[in-house]
């Protein structure tokens, strides 16, 4: 049996390898490069990620930074202002060379030294919300002596004294004041007079301070 091949069977049979060729092209060709510029476009995604979490740590570190410089140079600062470690009779000779100064007589004297450091709460008000005193600051090396300090002289004398402690900004600072009137019992006739005494209760407070040599105060 002979198989004739019309000319609509050639235009058949073209048009189908037509379309078996652009079949193969489509799988082997079109499919695969669309599948690596996916890949290329999520790789480039995730690369752009990458850098704005890297510049965002930047950011955040740089922040960090400036804070703990601001912190320090606060601190320094604080330190500054404060007498350096001393005992307790160190204490008391400032305080009464202080009162003598203004022609005071120091009717008692009680000190507290400091167990440990001091969160010093007074600073707080002057700090970002988020930074804890004692801690990011440094100021874990100050120390606070409670005085109870009870004086007696002359009203004008007791106000330089008040003055004079007021001046020592965050050394000493007046936590309380009273002003008492007692009956006491002196002269050579035993004679009953009335004695108005200023008591305070004061904080002293302390750093450890290196000194020229290096050397650190205790």
């Amino acid at each position: 049996m002979k198989l004739e091949v019309t000319e609509k069977d050639k235009r058949l049979l073209s048009i189908m390898a037509a379309l078996a060729l652009a079949a193969v092209f489509l799988i082997l060709g079109i499919i695969p490069l669309h599948k690596r510029n996916q890949d290329m476009k999520e790789m480039a995604e995730a690369i752009a990620a990458d850098v704005e979490e890297n510049k965002r740590k930047l950011i955040t570190l740089a922040q960090v930074k400036s804070v703990e410089e601001e912190n320090q140079k606060r601190l320094e600062e604080i330190q500054e202002g404060l007498y350096p470690m001393m005992e307790s009779q160190e204490i008391d000779r400032i305080l009464t060379e202080m009162a003598l100064a203004y022609g005071l007589s120091v009717r008692k004297m009680e000190i507290q030294m400091p167990e440990g450091p001091s969160s010093l709460p007074a600073f707080q008000e002057e700090k970002p919300a988020s930074v804890t005193v004692g801690q990011e600051t440094g100021t874990d090396s100050v120390f606070q002596a409670s005085v109870l300090l009870e004086v007696t002289g002359s009203g004008e004398g007791k106000a330089g004294f008040l003055d004079e402690i007021a001046r020592e900004d965050i050394s000493i600072r007046t936590l309380t004041m009273r002003r008492l009137s007692m009956i006491v019992r002196g002269g050579a006739k035993e004679e009953e007079r009335e004695l108005e005494v200023l008591e305070l209760r004061l904080e002293v407070s302390m750093c450890r301070k290196e000194q020229e040599d290096g050397d650190t105060y205790r």
